[in-house]
Formats: structure tokens, sequence, C-alpha cells
């Protein structure tokens, strides 16, 4: 695939974060924040936000980071046992700090002092054990980050190891939103490297690529994000008559995502492999979706495909494609015929419908009308 090329730029905003709180009644993960009592912390680069290179979109798995100074200090967000996630003392600047609960819960804790650890920590974390702690027990304290262009910061991240899924921390960190996302465009192509981005109503014919330009924008912020849910439908409409479903699917939901499956590898246990779950993917792997930085939208969208398959098809010799992303097969062939000669999607209005939500239940949805006239059945 050809990949997109972009500017590297970071998504900051600011939020107030309030008492932890459980996502429902029925969920079993209840967690306290990991800065205890601050109230006010600035969060950036929330679940599936993008890291954008000169290579292409980079996507970050479901973790956020809590900006606060140097010298914070860091607090188990539930009992469990405490270990290095990845990494140990020996690299003297910086660490990362895991807590794993029988019940599969896991938290980790990136970008905190090796140094701030309490020895009655310490000394058995360096010997390569874990250690009990309890909620709301010091544990380390914020480090700056060499390198990084970012204010320091906690790189908080949660997974349930035992159905194998990413989780999104905001949603247990009792973080509210009222700010619903925004589709701009439903984007509808049939000739490669022409789009149509006019709401009007317009005829096509043949193979059709759909995609949707959205964001979402946090609670006091004008930064953009991508949305944490779209959904999609296409209906045939008949005058008269009630309209026709032809597809209805879940593009992705990110509020649980699976783990990465390494190609060839026995499935690790226990959250035993660190970038199963949180990683920075490749330029090689799947994107969610492509930035779209155009010269006359500002701000930037984000596209998302949902017939495009060169935004998600890519993977490397290491991980499989992402398996959670679920747009159509191939393009839209609306020129298709059954083995009679008739058009399985006939000549007339189509009607669609794209909606798009965000992790408190906000949503927008967005329509777009189009006629099909094909003259003859398309070549398989």
């Amino acid at each position: 695939m050809r990949v997109v090329s972009a500017l590297i730029f970071a998504l900051l905003f600011h939020s107030s974060v309030q008492a932890s709180s459980p996502v429902s009644a029925a969920d079993p993960f209840v967690i306290s924040h990991p800065f205890g009592p601050l109230r006010e912390t600035r969060i950036g680069n929330i679940p599936h936000s993008p890291n954008l290179t000169l290579w292409g979109p980079i996507f970050h798995f479901m973790a956020v980071d809590l900006f606060q100074d140097v010298g914070t200090p860091v607090y188990a967000a539930h009992d469990g046992m405490l270990a290095f996630a990845h990494s140990n003392l020996k690299q003297g600047w910086t660490t990362t700090l895991s807590i794993r609960r029988d019940d599969g819960l896991l938290t980790y804790y990136m970008h905190v002092d090796p140094h701030a650890i309490p020895p009655h920590l310490a000394i058995p974390l360096e010997q390569g054990r874990e250690v009990p702690v309890h909620q709301g027990e010091l544990i380390s304290a914020l480090i700056s980050t060499p390198g990084s262009t970012l204010h320091p910061h906690l790189h908080f991240g949660m997974a349930n190891c035992s159905t194998r899924m990413s989780l999104n921390p905001l949603l247990y960190l009792g973080i509210s939103d009222s700010i619903s996302p925004k589709i701009h465009f439903i984007r509808v192509s049939n000739r490669v490297g022409i789009d149509d981005s006019e709401e009007r109503e317009k005829v096509f014919s043949g193979p059709l690529d759909l995609s949707v330009e959205a964001s979402d924008r946090w609670r006091g912020s004008s930064e953009l994000y991508p949305p944490n849910r779209i959904e999609f439908e296409i209906r045939r409409l008949r005058f008269g008559k009630r309209s026709v479903l032809i597809e209805s699917k879940v593009l992705f939901d990110a509020s649980q995502i699976p783990f990465r499956q390494r190609i060839g590898k026995a499935i690790a246990q226990n959250c035993e492999i660190f970038s199963e779950f949180d990683h920075y993917a490749s330029a090689h792997e799947a994107s969610l979706y492509r930035f779209a930085p155009f010269a006359h939208r500002k701000p930037p969208y984000f596209i998302f495909g949902i017939t495009q398959k060169p935004f998600l098809e890519i993977s490397n010799d290491s991980y499989q494609a992402l398996p959670w992303i679920t747009p159509l097969s191939g393009p839209w062939r609306t020129d298709r015929c059954d083995p009679a000669g008739k058009f399985i999607y006939p000549n007339g209005k189509y009607e669609i419908s794209v909606r798009a939500s965000d992790i408190s239940g906000n949503s927008s949805t967005k329509k777009r009308r189009i006629e099909i006239k094909n003259l003859k059945c398309g070549v398989e």
C-alpha cells in the first residue's frame, strides 16, 4: 500500500478528571485515578488518536496520556500484583510498572521514576518478583521523558488478560463528555483518485468506493480526534414504498479491542507480551483511518474507509491485520448481476447513512442520497 505522508502533530486537550466510576452496574472493573486526589489533569493522545509521521498514520493502541508535573505521585489504581511491565531499573531514567489482578484486570503505568519506587517494592521488583499492592498505595512518581516534545505525562492503559481485550481507560476514570462527534462528508468515488465530496444528489455507476470524514473533540478543547465508534447502512429507496436495507455494519468500536495476534506464535497468557496490547504500530501495519491534510480543510479531518481496503489491509511479518475493523470486503459493485442477467442493485435512488458515537454515548448521524444508473452488467 502506498502510505500517506503526513506531518507529526500531538493532540492535547484539557479535561477535569472526576472521581472514578464503573462503566455499568454489571462491569466488574472499578478503579481509582492513578494521580490520587488530584482533580485537574490534562489529557492527550487519547485511545486510537493519531501519531502521524512522515511514513503515514501510526495507530496507538488503547492507552491515555495523563499530563502532570514531574514528581507527581503515582498510585495503584486497584489491588493486585505489581511488576515491571517490559523494562527494568537498568534503563535508569524511566520504567513501566503493571498491576495484575486475579480476575484478569491489568493496568500499566509508563514514564514513572524507577528511583521513586518505595524501597519495600523496589527491592523485590529488582529481584524479578511480583509484589502485592493495594488500591491507592504509592508506587512511584512521574518523570520527564527525554527526547519527547510532550509535557511530562503518565501513559496509562488497561487490559483484560482473561478475555485478551484492551480497554479504553477513559471509560473507567469517570470522565464524561457532552460534545457529539461530527460527520463532515460522506464521500463517494467511482474513479481512481477522484472523490466526490459534495452533499448534493449525484448519479453514479459501476463499482463505488465509500468513505466518511468525521471527527470528535473533547469538552473545552478545539483539538480534533477520531470518534469512538462508526456504523453505517445502505438502503434502496422506493417511491411510495418502504426502503430496502442493502447493508448494515459497525465499521469499528474502539471501546475495547482484541489484542494483537503474533503470526506463527502461541497466544501469550496473562498479558505476558506487552506489545500485544500496547504499542506504536509500524508503518507496515493496518491503520484505522487515513489523515486528510487537505489545504482547504482547516482543521483536518479523518477519513474512514467503508469500502476502501487499502486503508486497512496492510500487515507485517509479525502481526495479523486488525480483525475488529470491518469494512465491506471490497468496492460496492452497483453493476453486479445475478445469473439471469438482472441487476442485484436495481437502478434508482439509494441512501447512505453513517452514525458516529463517542464513549459517553453522544452521537450524530449524516445521510446522503445518490442515484445508481448502470447500462450493463459489470465484469467480475
